[in-house]
C-alpha cells in the first residue's frame, strides 16, 4: 500500500508540474484563459521588442493550437491576445505605435475600412497611465467584435468586424511580424 501511495503522489507531482504556467521576464503566462465561457489554450508566448527595448510579453490563446498564421486567422471561435507591459508606457506613444503597426500590415482598402474602428480602439485606452505589469487583452468575440480590456476592466463595447482583429493578428503573427515573436506565438519555438 505505501508503494501505491508513493506512486500516486509522484504522478500528482508530475501532473502539477505539467500544469505550471510559462514564465517570461518574471511574469506568469497561464496555460489557458477563459473568454466568455470558452476555454482557450496557450498557443505561444514571446517577449516583443520595440527597437532594442523589451516592451511586452505577448501570449496568443486559441480554441486549439495552430502553427501557421493562416490557420490562426481561419480558426473559428474566440481568440485572445494577452499583453503584459514590461515597462511604463506613455499612452499616446503606445497608441501611435499601435496605429502605425496596423497601417503597416494593411492594404489601403483595408485601412479605409478599419480606420474609424482603430480610432475607437485607440481612444478606448483614454488617458490612463500604462504601467509595468499591466495586462491588456484583445479578445475576438465571433459575431460581436474586438473586446479590449486593461487589467480585467472592459475598455469599450466590442469594436468593429473581423477584419480589425485579422489585422491585429497580422501585427503579431503575420509575414511582417518579427520572426522570433511570430515563431514563439505560433508555438514553433518554445
Amino acid at each position: 500500500m505505501p508503494a501505491r501511495r508513493l506512486a500516486a503522489a509522484f504522478l500528482l507531482v508530475l501532473a502539477a508540474a505539467g500544469a505550471r504556467a510559462v514564465e517570461l521576464e518574471g511574469f506568469a503566462v497561464p496555460d489557458s484563459e477563459e473568454v466568455r465561457g470558452e476555454r482557450l489554450l496557450l498557443n505561444g508566448a514571446a517577449v516583443r521588442r520595440v527597437a532594442f527595448f523589451k516592451m511586452e510579453v505577448a501570449a496568443l490563446y486559441l480554441p486549439e493550437r495552430q502553427h501557421a498564421a493562416e490557420a490562426v486567422a481561419a480558426l473559428p471561435g474566440a481568440k485572445r491576445l494577452r499583453i503584459v507591459l514590461l515597462r511604463d508606457v506613455d499612452n499616446r506613444l503606445l497608441a501611435k505605435k499601435f496605429r502605425s503597426d496596423l497601417v503597416g500590415v494593411s492594404t489601403s482598402q483595408e485601412w479605409t475600412e478599419v480606420e474609424r474602428n482603430v480610432g475607437v480602439l485607440v481612444d478606448s485606452f483614454g488617458g490612463a497611465p500604462l504601467r509595468r505589469g499591466d495586462v491588456i487583452t484583445l479578445d475576438w468575440l465571433p459575431g460581436t467584435g474586438l473586446a479590449p480590456s486593461h487589467n480585467g476592466r472592459a475598455l469599450a463595447a466590442p469594436i468593429g468586424g473581423e477584419l480589425l482583429y485579422q489585422l491585429v493578428l497580422r501585427v503579431f503573427v503575420g509575414p511582417s511580424a518579427d520572426a522570433e515573436t511570430r515563431a514563439r506565438l505560433l508555438g514553433l519555438d518554445r
